[in-house]
């Protein structure tokens, strides 16, 4: 794809407008896109939340641009506590996604701009924040797109299976321990924790679980996108076996899955699934400009 910034999508560039709306933890911070007016415009409003709304290489700008060129109004905007928006800045957790942040987006565009239906453009964490908010309000997103999200209620941590073959690849290391008794205590207390915690990281995480099923049961569309070769793919492979596989068939055509070969969780990889994304979207109004 070409993501050079032609005449239509510097006319976005020029049409967009900074807005600002309340937040669980103060004022959140955005970019509006509109339509562009002489485009088959969309219904719908497509919303890109984010660890700031510029980032990935300016995706969501980008993409947020494109998509106006084409008929789709969207806004990007700043989670509490990054860019522009008030609120602590915190360590990224899958624990805290800003579902509310994200139920305040799409509170803002109802009351001030009109629109009752959405698209949400998420991509790791910044997708557990929709998905943590389609748990309230599946019923008003068409479509989501999640691209690499955590899946399980904790990482997946290197096996003690795993650890135990690699120390016993190394017969000096191995034998080492074998003569000190408090150091294969201490091997042994770590490998009991590290079992409960793999017994925790092998549960699918609520949030997507209460997600996934909202937006199933409020008959809503989302794509899945992982690679092959990303650490967070093992998580999601749980999600596919313990949730997934439990919903209906019609359900299941709806949240679509697909895994990449390689890495999707990668700088490299940006433009490409961003890409992707907006293809995605844009099937959504087919009559919608390309």
């Amino acid at each position: 794809m070409d993501w050079s910034e032609s005449p239509a999508i510097a006319a976005r560039a020029r049409a967009e407008e900074p807005v600002e709306f309340a937040g669980a933890l103060g004022r959140l911070c955005g970019i509006f896109t509109p339509a562009a007016p002489a485009a088959s415009a969309d219904s719908r409003c497509v919303i890109f939340p984010a660890r700031p709304r510029f980032a990935f290489r300016r995706m969501p700008v980008l993409a947020s641009r494109i998509l106006a060129a084409s008929g789709f109004a969207a806004m990007r905007f700043d989670l509490a506590g990054s860019g522009e928006s008030d609120g602590p800045s915190e360590i990224d957790s899958r624990h805290n996604p800003h579902g509310a942040d994200m139920l305040a987006a799409i509170e803002y565009l109802r009351a001030s701009r009109g629109f009752a239906r959405f698209v949400v453009i998420g991509y790791c964490l910044d997708a557990l924040c929709a998905i943590e908010a389609a748990i309230t309000c599946a019923s008003a997103i068409d479509g989501l797109v999640c691209i690499a999200p955590p899946a399980t209620a904790e990482p997946i941590q290197t096996s003690p299976m795993e650890r135990l073959t690699r120390s016993a690849q190394s017969p000096a290391n191995l034998l080492a321990r074998l003569k000190n008794p408090a150091t294969m205590l201490r091997s042994g207390g770590k490998m009991i924790a590290a079992l409960g915690a793999a017994k925790a990281a092998s549960q699918v995480l609520p949030t997507l679980e209460q997600g996934v099923r909202a937006l199933a049961n409020a008959h809503s569309r989302a794509l899945f996108l992982y690679g092959e070769d990303d650490m967070l793919r093992r998580e999601f492979a749980i999600a596919e076996r313990e949730l997934f596989a439990t919903l209906s068939d019609e359900a299941r055509a709806r949240l679509q899955i697909e895994i990449w070969p390689g890495n999707v969780h990668s700088v490299e990889m940006e433009p490409a699934i961003f890409e992707r994304a907006m293809n995605w979207v844009r099937a959504l109004a087919p009559g919608i400009d390309s």
